[in-house]
């Protein structure tokens, strides 16, 4: 979602979005995106068809693909989650200190 507000900044300008942008996060978010390509590629074929009515090959995108169901994939996951993270909006121990220094949530 980082990426996608990035893409329209100029809607999402309040201070809440700011360290959602910031550019370590975004690399983060385009290494991880990287990282699921090169681990789950696709390897079905990209198709190319004559047309004849514009004198050139197009790509057909109707071509079928294997997918994973997300849902049950994320079912698993919830059900191994760490508990106070099962919960929108509670991402983080109230009681977390690192090297004695409380860290609040922004």
């Amino acid at each position: 979602n980082a990426l996608r507000m990035s893409v329209w900044s100029d809607y999402y300008t309040d201070d809440y979005y700011a360290a959602i942008l910031e550019r370590d996060h975004l690399a983060h978010c385009i290494d991880s995106l990287r990282q699921s390509i090169m681990c789950h590629s696709d390897i079905t074929p990209l198709v190319l068809q004559w047309d004849d009515k514009m004198q050139k090959s197009r790509h057909r995108a109707n071509m079928p693909h294997t997918c994973r169901d997300f849902d049950k994939i994320r079912d698993w996951a919830m059900k191994r989650a760490i508990a106070q993270m099962k919960y929108e909006g509670n991402w983080m121990d109230p009681d977390l200190h690192v090297d004695g220094v409380k860290i609040q949530e922004p």
